[in-house]
């Protein structure tokens, strides 16, 4: 019997099985080979970029943003980014779902869809919020579930993008960094 045979015989005789994606491993080893510094901020200002952005705010929140202390020798516990560009529409939040379908239009946002999954490198949980909506990003055991519903907030202006981190983290060192954002201009 040739293999052909075999094939087709195994296919037409044999029960179907769906293959088992633990994705909470399947986003750490995508991210691997996807990490840089400032790997985050990359693909959030390219997004902005594409959305037709003219501005973008990066906010670092401490756990202690009243002591007297030098701020940059707190820890970070949580990275807002924001960009006043387009609002997501409903197939971008359909993409943001779905991991490497990326976008039709490979110069418009999510191109090649795996920029937002950075986000996973320093937090657990993303949530994002755009023209009055929010999609919040949360896992059950391996398997990533999202769930999308109003905010309720009347300032729409911002597409804000929400990271608790997933340790408190050192702030990045400010040259270096305010080199990285000029020239990414």
């Amino acid at each position: 019997m040739s293999l052909d045979a075999i094939r087709n015989n195994v296919l037409s005789n044999s029960g179907e099985e769906r293959v088992k994606v633990n994705q909470r491993l399947l986003i750490d080893k995508i991210l691997a080979r996807y990490s840089s510094e400032y790997v985050i901020y990359r693909e959030l200002m390219q997004n902005s970029d594409d959305a037709k952005s003219s501005s973008i705010q990066i906010r670092f929140e401490t756990a202690n943003p009243d002591t007297d202390k030098n701020i940059l020798e707190d820890k970070i516990i949580r990275i807002l980014f924001k960009n006043n560009g387009y609002d997501f529409r409903p197939q971008d939040w359909n993409r943001l779902k779905r991991i490497a379908e990326g976008n039709p239009d490979e110069h418009k946002i999510g191109a090649f869809g795996v920029g937002f999954y950075s986000l996973f490198s320093v937090c657990e949980n993303p949530f994002v919020i755009s023209g009055g909506q929010g999609m919040a990003f949360y896992w059950r055991k391996d398997q990533l579930f999202t769930k999308l519903g109003s905010t309720g907030d009347k300032d729409q202006a911002w597409t804000t993008f929400l990271m608790d981190m997933r340790e408190p983290t050192d702030f990045p060192n400010v040259e270096n960094f305010t080199r990285f954002l000029a020239n990414s201009l």
